[in-house]
């Protein structure tokens, strides 16, 4: 068995010498660390580096689509669409850009940026804000703007997303995070926490309303 596992290491880097490598146990994007095997001298001195870390997850990198990439290209800046199933039927509830800035992630909760998508459409009506509660219209490394983005290919992102919802549906509510390419959307993980922190961030609402309408209208009607 070690033999195999070892010889499916060494296949991953040599396809991807390139790579990221999240801990077994992490969450909100902490401890990822991109990899360069050529870093190391050998593939034992890697493997003990990764143990060391606890960096068990090793995935390989996501060539975004060039509009996504004009936004930030230091990280893949992904969807958090959040659907929910009732009664066997799926439904986006509700969606967020998340934005990288400066850093290799995207995760609002380790130096990056997030903001509301319009599930409706698409776009970005409103600010990005970081953890520091700053709002960016403009992006502050690229000069893109923020307010006013359009999410290529959103219709095909939110079918992914109520696709993937039906997979297990008995896991009602989830966060899914959805990357987009040149070839079309993929799934980068679902969260079953889908980072309610990110829902009722005060410069995303409207008259002081959260998401909780949009919530109860699936869930109640």
């Amino acid at each position: 068995m070690e033999k195999t596992q070892n010889k499916d290491f060494e296949n991953f880097i040599n396809k991807y010498p390139q790579f990221f490598a999240k801990p077994y146990n992490g969450m909100c994007g902490k401890g990822i660390e991109k990899i360069n095997a050529s870093d190391f001298s050998s593939v034992n001195e890697l493997k003990t580096y990764l143990f060391s870390k606890s960096l068990m997850l090793l995935e390989e990198p996501i060539t975004q689509h060039y509009i996504m990439n004009s936004l930030h290209p230091y990280s893949v800046n992904t969807c958090r669409v959040i659907t929910i199933v009732k009664d066997g039927k799926p439904y986006v509830v509700a969606a967020y850009l998340r934005i990288g800035n400066g850093g290799h992630v995207d995760n609002f909760n380790s130096g990056g940026m997030v903001v509301p998508i319009e599930e409706g459409i698409g776009e970005v009506i409103y600010p990005a804000i970081n953890k520091k509660s700053e709002l960016f219209e403009v992006h502050p490394i690229t000069g893109v703007c923020i307010k006013g983005f359009k999410i290529p290919m959103w219709t095909d992102v939110a079918e992914l997303a109520k696709k993937a919802a039906l997979v297990v549906p008995q896991v009602g509510l989830v966060g899914w995070d959805i990357a987009l390419t040149e070839k079309g959307p993929l799934i980068v993980e679902g969260n079953d926490f889908p980072g309610h922190d990110i829902y009722g961030l005060p410069p995303h609402r409207k008259d002081g309303i959260g998401v909780l309408p949009k919530f109860e209208k699936i869930l109640y009607n």
